[in-house]
């Protein structure tokens, strides 16, 4: 009972912070919120690091449809792209 409470609570923290329209890529305090929370089930006995691996991949599945450890497809430039400044290219993708 107490395992599915927690993992029931991580699985709400986990959604929280996928669905955060502010989400960056430095880590947030709900991040390490979220890592302290999970060593702490860890060292307290709750789950093991397979239990957390299903979970993370579960949510993130939900939220993104794709597994937390699926690498995205690397998109390759042509020459002429490389020619254009990075900072220009990330406007022109952003203003899609």
């Amino acid at each position: 009972m107490a395992k599915q409470l927690y993992l029931q609570h991580l699985a709400q923290l986990l959604r929280a912070e996928y669905q955060n329209p502010s989400r960056s890529v430095s880590k947030t305090p709900s991040v390490s919120r979220i890592e302290g929370y999970m060593e702490a089930g860890m060292l307290l006995g709750q789950v093991s690091r397979d239990d957390l691996t299903r979970l993370i991949d579960q949510v993130h599945q939900e939220v993104f449809g794709t597994p937390f450890n699926e690498k995205r497809p690397v998109e390759v430039l042509s020459e002429d792209e490389l020619d254009v400044p990075t900072w220009l290219r990330w406007r022109h993708q952003s203003a899609r």
